[in-house]
Parts: C-alpha cells; structure tokens; sequence
C-alpha cells in the first residue's frame, strides 16, 4: 500500500510500486494474476476508485532469443482472424460463459505445446485478452494497420491500443502492422520510417514490450523483431526451410530487406505467417504420389493426409530449432475441429519441454559399422537430467540397442556422434531407428522412430561387368563406378531413352541441362514405369515437376 501526495497544479502524476520480489511471476500455464486498486481521496473522503488486474513478468530480447522471465522461449502458434478465433469456442465442451470457453479454448492449445497466438489485424474484444491472461497463454497483439495507411490517424491509434491493453501480461509482442507494404522492394525509405515511429509510439506508452512488423522484415535496422511471412512454402521446398542467410535465394520479397539488416545473430527471427495447411505444400516430394489420392481424393481421407501435413510439419519444428527461429506460426485455425484435428494432435508430440532426434534423414543402413548423428533440445529453460535409449528393431527382431544418460542446462542444444554396430545379415530389410527420451524418475518425455532399410555390404564381385546408361555424369561417381568394374554407357540425348532396355539403369548427373528435363520428363516418366531404374544426381535447379 502506498499513499501519494497531488499536487493540485499537477494534470498528470506517475508513480513507481516496487514490490520487492513479494509477487509471484506470471509465466506460460502459470497465470499468476494480481489486483491493483487505486482510490482518489479529498478530505479523506474517496471521490473515485479504479481497480485494474496485471501480471508480473518481464519480456526481453538478447540477441537472437527471446526471454520470458530470464528464460529462453520459443514462441509456436496460430495467426489468425477474430472470426476463426470466436469459432474455436467451437472445438471444445461449452463453459459457463463465452470467457470461460476461450480460457478452454487456451489451455487445450497449452496441453498440445502451442504456447502463443497473434491477434490478427486490428483490436479484439477485452476478453479475449483476459482470457489469455488468466490460462497463461501469450499473444502477440496486432494493430489495424493491415497493409496500409500511413497518416497520423494511424499513429493515434497506435497510441489508443496501447493505452488500452498495456496491463494485460499474456500480450508479450506488438506486432505495428501486418504485411505493411512488404510487396514493395527495396522498401521505401518512407514507409520505413513510418514503421520506426509506430515502434516508437508503441513503446512511448509501454517500454516494457518487444515490437515487430508482421511480415515486413526490418526498418532502418532499430524494430526489436526480424518477422517475415511464407519464407519456406516456394517451389524450393523443402530446401527452402534451410531459408535463413539466404532469402535471396527461396524469397525475393525479403531479399533486399534482409541484405541491408541482416538479423542474423543481432535480433530475434520470427515467421509471422507459413506452411498454411493447404495444397501450396507438396507433399509428394516428401511422402510420394500417394499424397495427391489423400488430398484430392475421399474426404474420409482427410485425417490420414493432416497426419502426413504434421510429420512434415514436426521437421520443420527441428530445422527451424536448428536455425535458432524464435518465433512460429503454423496456421491450423483453418482445419476442422482445429486444436482437436489430427494435425494439432500429431504435431503436439514434437512440442515437448525437452527433444532428443536422429537427425540424419538418409533412411540406408548397413550391417557392419553405422555413424549417425543424434540431436538434444532443452526447450523449457530449466535444466535436465534423465536418459535416452536408442534402438535399432524391426517388428520381430531388435538389431541394436543403448542407452545413453542426459544432463542438459537450461535452453541447451547439443549433438554427438552415435556409433551403431549392426551384424550381418543373410539378406536386407526394413527396421526402425528409434529414439526415446525420459526424465531422472523414468517418465516418458520425447520419442521419435525413422524407418530405415539395413542392407548387406556390396560385394563388387557381384557388380562387375554390369551396365549403366548415363548422361552428364560427374568425374567421381565415373571413376567409382569403374572400380567396381561397372560398365557406363554415355547417352547424348534425352531422346536416346527410348532405346535403353527394359530394367536398365539411368544416372542423370546434374550438369545435365534442366531444359531438356522438363521438355522429355514424360519419356523419363515411361521409362521409369516401364521398369527402368532413375538415378537423379542433386541439383540446384531441378524443375518442380521433378
């Protein structure tokens, strides 16, 4: 309790409470929630009373990380309209009032490891705020500056927002705009001023928050947040998820942004919108052709193709983890039944507060000696200590096993390298490379199993004097192939294909012109369903149809 003196010439008088560590910290799932009550006396009599509810925490950034109460957090969720946020009362059991159900609608997400959502493009109603505040789910607050305009009207309600919605704790992250004139590049130097000042209004009023343009990249170099929008959904994916350094390469709406402030180890990373779950995304080039009967095909297959949706989806969450993204928006607001679908519910087994993966995506073993690298995330930022075991199994047989014990620090990323000896085998099969992770008292925390294929080692006597076809193959596979006394046969011309015997082998090497690839890719595709083997050597350029 504190009481101030007015001076009477005064319009206005701030004050500073210092609570001395008495309050306990508001924080993700943990919505320690406060009262202040302020009463104006005269004469000790009480001529008005305010009464405001807050949260204790602090927010902050260092680097490339954003910090919770001193903690390293990534922040995952949706971006979404007010429309698809009122729906989602929705996909849970209705409470006793319309707060009630958002507060469900919250902790669900929390229960699945999606820990923030933004408000997209303008003020929501109060509650959606204090429904945040009281599940512990963090929101990035958006103003009404969607696309444009840019006039002093739109710096004062910049200015009213944040008056408005400042002692709310669950909003960590103003986001001034969205998609502000981000189709413009190089971006106008006015336009980048004006994303300065809305900052500058943001933070005049509260201090306390970071602020990003949704979207728009960076201005002048000073906004708080490097935030860029569908940076990995090109006709590149999936090397496009390898985006960060290179958006000259996969996004040229970002590419002359990020050259001049390249955020890279200076702020924080942020993707404000992506990987929307939609036909944008070729799952063909991941999972194979079955991907276009799941997604155009039967609507009853819709729940097998949103599992497919979050097995790529729980990649990119290591990829980005890899880059160090601090900030991710998978938008599922748009499926059925959302934060209940399949896709929400196979995703969530990779939100976990600590992960532990193989990060190798080659799916060939063979017996004998196998070196393969393991990945460790501490993602709550508290420290860890527990076990990993690893196997090598089919459904019959287990062909490898350890176990390997934990103790990771707060917020830390490690690899080490995993020798696996497997011992011969009479012919190859498939297996699973597992890895599963559990706390010191032997709790399940994390696991994740890739499939593989074990082969036998080459025997070169059995290779020698076989043929392959081959066009523009490279100099070192030209002299391995020789040392196993394997025949190549050069082809000139994609024509030359209609040629080649049924169950010949083809290496294209990637000098191999991609004209001529996409011009003949239905000869290709004969060839190949006529019984030939295609060995496509990587490229940069390899056309999408491939």
């Amino acid at each position: 309790e504190k009481t101030i003196a007015i001076n009477h010439s005064d319009k206005q008088q701030a004050t500073t409470l210092d609570v001395n560590n008495k309050l306990a910290l508001w924080d993700i799932g943990q919505p320690n929630l406060y009262q202040c009550r302020f009463r104006l006396l005269a004469d000790n009599q009480v001529i008005d009373q305010l009464q405001t509810t807050f949260g204790y925490r602090d927010i902050q950034a260092r680097g490339e990380d954003i910090l919770l109460n001193g903690r390293k957090i990534q922040l995952i969720g949706p971006w979404a309209h007010i429309g698809e946020w009122t729906r989602s009362r929705s996909w849970i059991e209705a409470g006793e009032s319309y707060k009630a159900d958002l507060i469900n609608v919250f902790k669900t997400m929390l229960s699945h490891g999606i820990n923030y959502g933004r408000f997209h493009c303008q003020v929501f109603d109060r509650i959606f705020y204090e429904a945040a505040d009281e599940a512990g789910f963090l929101i990035v607050a958006e103003t009404g500056l969607n696309h444009r305009p840019k006039n002093d009207l739109a710096l004062e309600h910049v200015k009213a927002m944040t008056l408005q919605l400042r002692n709310h704790p669950a909003i960590v992250i103003w986001s001034g705009s969205n998609e502000f004139e981000h189709w413009i590049t190089p971006r106008p130097q006015a336009t980048e001023a004006f994303m300065v000042q809305v900052q500058k209004t943001h933070k005049q009023y509260d201090p306390s928050r970071l602020v990003m343009h949704s979207g728009y990249g960076d201005a002048q170099g000073k906004i708080d947040i490097y935030n860029i929008h569908y940076p990995d959904s090109g006709p590149e994916f999936p090397l496009s998820l390898q985006w960060k350094g290179r958006t000259e390469q996969y996004n040229h709406l970002y590419s002359d942004n990020y050259s001049h402030f390249p955020p890279d180890g200076v702020k924080p990373l942020g993707i404000g919108e992506q990987l929307t779950p939609n036909s944008r995304l070729k799952l063909e080039y991941i999972f194979g052709d079955k991907m276009t009967y799941l997604r155009n095909g039967d609507p009853a297959n819709n729940d097998q193709y949103q599992y497919y949706l979050a097995q790529l989806w729980r990649q990119a969450v290591r990829t980005y983890r890899e880059q160090n993204i601090a900030l991710l928006s998978p938008n599922f607001m748009y499926l059925d039944s959302a934060i209940n679908s399949p896709f929400v519910k196979e995703l969530s087994k990779e939100l976990k507060p600590q992960t532990v993966y193989w990060k190798s995506l080659n799916p060939a073993m063979t017996t004998g000696i196998n070196i393969r690298e393991l990945q460790l995330f501490e993602h709550s930022g508290h420290p860890f200590e527990g076990h990993v075991q690893l196997t090598v199994q089919s459904d019959e047989k287990q062909y490898w096993q350890s176990r390997i014990p934990v103790s990771l620090n707060a917020s830390e990323s490690r690899s080490q390298l995993i020798e696996i000896q497997i011992e011969n085998l009479e012919t190859e099969l498939p297996a699973y490379l597992s890895a599963t992770l559990f706390d010191h008292a032997g709790n399940h925390v994390y696991s994740m199993n890739r499939p593989v294929k074990i082969h036998t080692p080459i025997d070169s006597r059995e290779l020698a004097n076989r043929v392959v076809y081959g066009m523009a193959i490279p100099d070192k596979i030209e002299k391995r192939l020789k040392q196993w006394q394997i025949q190549i046969k050069p082809i000139q011309a994609m024509t030359d294909i209609v040629k080649l015997e049924a169950q010949s082998a083809l290496i294209i090497g990637k000098q191999a012109p991609s004209n001529q690839l996409l011009s003949h890719a239905m000869l290709i595709s004969e060839f190949v369903a006529a019984g030939g083997r295609l060995l496509m050597l990587d490229r940069e350029d390899l056309p999408e149809i491939f």
